[in-house]
Formats: structure tokens, C-alpha cells, sequence
């Protein structure tokens, strides 16, 4: 699972459900990112300052799963990520859509 905390180290609060495996983690200034895989593969946001978790959009990903993420820092709404079978998108519009830019690890 995901866990975080917020008092370095001293005490941690579970982000995943039971039995759901953290996949992939992305920190930002505002808390962070995480792909997640329970009967499907997650993005997930969580936001440090108001401890709010956003399940975000992304493609399917039949028996795939999130294994990298990465987000702009200059602009937070462009975001990509990879998979474990080799695939990997690109949203500019803070996840709403997803441009393939590779398919079993193959440039679209």
C-alpha cells in the first residue's frame, strides 16, 4: 500500500484500501501522486494541506498497472506516466485526456 506522513516519519496514515498495492509515487510542493492497483489499475491524487484523495482519470489498463509517474513542475495540469507492460501517455489537461506515446514500450 501507500502510506504517508506528515510528521517525519513519527506516525503514518494508510492512502490505499486494504489489500489494494501501491504501484508508483510522484511527490509535489501539494502532497502527491500514486498509481495503484486493486482489480484495476488507480491514479490517485492526494493533497497534504486538506488531506483530500481524487481518484483521476486515466485509460484503461487491462492487467496493467501504473509503474511510473511524473508531473511538470512548471505546469501541474501536464502529467505522464508508465506502465509495467510498456506503455506510456501524456495528458496536458490535468488527466481529463491521455495521448499514447508508447505501446509495449513501441512509439505511437
Amino acid at each position: 500500500g501507500i502510506y504517508f506522513s506528515e510528521d517525519a516519519g513519527e506516525s503514518f496514515q494508510a492512502l490505499t484500501a486494504e489489500g489494494e498495492r501501491g504501484t508508483a509515487v510522484h511527490f509535489t510542493e501539494q502532497g502527491l501522486y500514486f498509481g495503484s492497483f486493486g482489480t484495476a489499475a488507480a491514479l490517485m491524487q492526494y493533497t497534504g494541506e486538506n488531506e483530500a484523495l481524487k481518484r483521476l482519470n486515466i485509460p484503461a489498463l487491462p492487467e496493467d498497472g501504473i509503474a511510473f509517474i511524473a508531473v511538470n513542475p512548471a505546469n501541474d495540469q501536464e502529467l505522464a506516466f508508465y506502465t509495467l507492460r510498456g506503455d506510456a501517455y501524456f495528458s496536458e489537461d490535468g488527466t481529463q485526456s491521455w495521448k499514447p506515446l508508447l505501446q509495449n514500450s513501441k512509439t505511437q
